[in-house]
């Protein structure tokens, strides 16, 4: 028997069925040469031959077109085995990048850290004019947090191959306090954060907004610059942070600390608190990872609002490993609804809901579509409460002494 043969036609490999008739030959020959395509005729067992022919497994259907060959070279047909079911799972390596290619791509990625770079050089350089003549710390902070927003926002405008783009709400979100969340894509994700926030939150929301970051981030000077200038809260991760090495591991004083100071900014600052619900960089986008329980447990224990922003696309630029060697739009959405969730199932499955199956309606808890209690209107009950407890209590004295007494009205 004869080795059974492959036909490659450029980059599509298919199965050659037996012809057994010089008929038929003549006939697919004649049909090819009216097509002007000339095939490449490549010997192989038959032990081979599924493993050549991986690329057709999808189109491998009844309407399977034959593949013909010059006369005289008649194949014959393989038989089905186990060993070739076997070989039919095997995927075929993907293309390697031309050296033309490689050198596009490096070239994208050191102009996107050069543009980087000289952004967050030029962040820190402002948020120390800004302490310098500040001297509040708090107001400082703001005001570095909302400089390097506008800042960074400019500075992606100067990549010519990411377009940005952006879905906002019909008016800046301008809630007293709230906890700002986004999926984690690559680290990429706080630069086009920055940008949504500078272009849809309220200047004093922004102002009000402290990150809590990866404690590992502050070894690089310049980044380091900016935690510090903004009031940024680190937290530390045990052991290796590879994708690979499963969930985060975090340090129980680090975590202890971190609910100090958020504690200390909601309560006692009034100030917003930004974090990742995910924790790590996703490699799997759009679907989640891991949901962390911190965030939910700081929306129960404080009851203020949670504001999502949602990304779309910035594997394509940087994914959660390498570098930043694509190009390609990213879609940067802000949700305008206030979310609040009443259990844990309901947390994980609202966000779900929104990263994955990209949902932008309002959720449907009751409590979402009403705006949170401000510091004014806490004022206002209070005062309010006070005063019917004073006409409560006149109207009880004056029904003892007998005198005409202002009775309260429903």
């Amino acid at each position: 028997m004869r080795p059974a043969q492959v036909v490659c036609l450029g980059l599509d490999c298919r199965p050659v069925k037996a012809i057994r008739d010089s008929a038929e030959i003549r006939e697919e020959y004649a049909t090819m040469q009216r097509w002007k395509a000339y095939p490449r005729m490549l010997s192989c067992d038959v032990a081979d031959l599924c493993t050549a022919t991986v690329a057709a497994v999808s189109m491998s259907s009844a309407s399977v077109p034959a593949i013909s060959m010059p006369e005289g070279d008649i194949p014959v047909a393989a038989a089905s085995s186990s060993k070739d079911d076997e070989s039919l799972s095997t995927i075929p390596p993907a293309k390697p990048q031309s050296y033309m290619q490689q050198a596009l791509g490096l070239f994208r990625a050191s102009c996107v850290f050069g543009i980087l770079l000289g952004a967050t050089a030029t962040n820190v350089t402002v948020a120390m004019l800004i302490h310098a003549v500040t001297r509040d710390r708090k107001k400082a902070q703001g005001r570095c947090v909302y400089s390097i927003c506008m800042i960074t926002s400019w500075a992606l405008k100067f990549i010519p191959w990411i377009t940005i783009k952006m879905k906002l709400p019909p008016q800046p979100i301008d809630f007293e306090q709230f906890l700002l969340t986004s999926n984690h894509i690559s680290f990429m994700d706080l630069f086009f954060i920055q940008h949504t926030m500078y272009h849809s939150l309220s200047r004093q929301a922004i102002q009000r907004v402290r990150l809590i970051y990866w404690e590992k981030l502050a070894s690089i000077p310049l980044v380091k610059g900016i935690f510090t200038l903004t009031g940024g809260v680190p937290i530390k991760i045990l052991g290796s942070t590879s994708l690979k090495e499963g969930d985060n591991k975090y340090c129980k004083d680090s975590v202890k600390a971190v609910y100090g100071a958020v504690d200390k900014a909601i309560v006692e600052d009034k100030l917003s608190i930004a974090l990742s619900f995910e924790g790590r960089r996703n490699p799997n986008p759009p679907t989640l990872s891991k949901i962390q329980r911190g965030m939910f447990k700081m929306h129960q224990q404080y009851k203020i609002p949670v504001v999502l922003i949602r990304l779309r696309g910035v594997e394509k630029i940087w994914a959660a490993e390498g570098l930043p060697t694509g190009t390609g739009v990213v879609e940067c959405t802000m949700l305008p609804h206030a979310y609040m969730w009443p259990t844990a199932e309901a947390y994980e499955e609202g966000l779900r809901a929104v990263y994955e199956r990209g949902e932008d309606g309002p959720p449907p808890s009751p409590l979402a579509s009403s705006p949170p209690v401000t510091g004014a209107m806490a004022n206002v009950v209070g005062m309010l409460e006070r005063e019917a407890v004073r006409v409560l209590e006149g109207g009880r004295k004056g029904e003892r002494e007998g005198d005409l007494a202002i009775t309260p009205v429903e």
